[in-house]
């Protein structure tokens, strides 16, 4: 047993200790059950987690929180921020992404094309809604949409999922969805009906 060890360097195959103060660790692998502490940050610095205030910080465009699985689709939550010029000034276009891309393994790489199902927040900051269409604007990317109160059977109300279903490629229609078209209503001060045919 050692009561104290003073020492610039040390190579110890396997440590044993109940507590033990580092200022300074490198090591290849950590396992532990409880791990306490202020900050873990990437070596690459593009990612950083504040554990004493709950907060995950990403600090480039291909970070952010995935579900990766071969076969599978691509599932993700990340964060964009790219220049964009108003009026001769610089300003900083940020997107939150969420969703899922059925085309490849990568929802980074094709978020703004048609495999992608999910959501996309604009925002600019400084920016007014007149000035830029994506200074305040959320786009719902898919072929369908179904609002509706459950996503399959309600054991609790004995139902079965209806609302109205939004389908954006092929027929661009908006229809009642798993329920009686008689049942259902529109409601709106006014409507304008636009019909092109010749």
């Amino acid at each position: 047993m050692i009561n104290k060890l003073v020492s610039n360097q040390a190579f110890i195959r396997e440590l044993a200790s109940q507590r033990a103060f580092i200022t300074q660790l490198t090591s290849v692998g950590i396992s532990a059950n409880d791990i306490r502490g202020g900050r873990l940050t990437a070596n690459s610095g593009v990612s950083s987690f504040d554990l004493d205030n709950g907060r995950l910080s990403f600090y480039d465009n291909f970070t952010g929180v995935f579900r990766d699985q071969s076969n599978a689709s691509s599932q993700g939550l990340f964060f964009r921020n790219d220049d964009v010029t108003i009026n001769g000034r610089r300003y900083v276009n940020s997107k939150a992404i969420i969703g899922a891309d059925r085309r490849d393994n990568d929802i980074r790489s094709h978020w703004d094309q048609g495999g992608f199902n999910g959501m996309i927040v604009d925002t600019i900051k400084g920016v007014g809604t007149g000035d830029h269409d994506n200074a305040d604007k959320v786009t719902f990317v898919g072929d369908r949409f179904n609002f509706t109160h459950s996503y399959n059977y309600d054991q609790a109300t004995g139902s079965s999922p209806y609302g109205w279903r939004i389908t954006t490629w092929g027929g661009t229609t908006i229809a009642p969805y798993g329920t009686n078209g008689r049942n259902t209503n529109m409601q709106a001060g006014d409507f304008l009906l636009i019909n092109n045919r010749e």
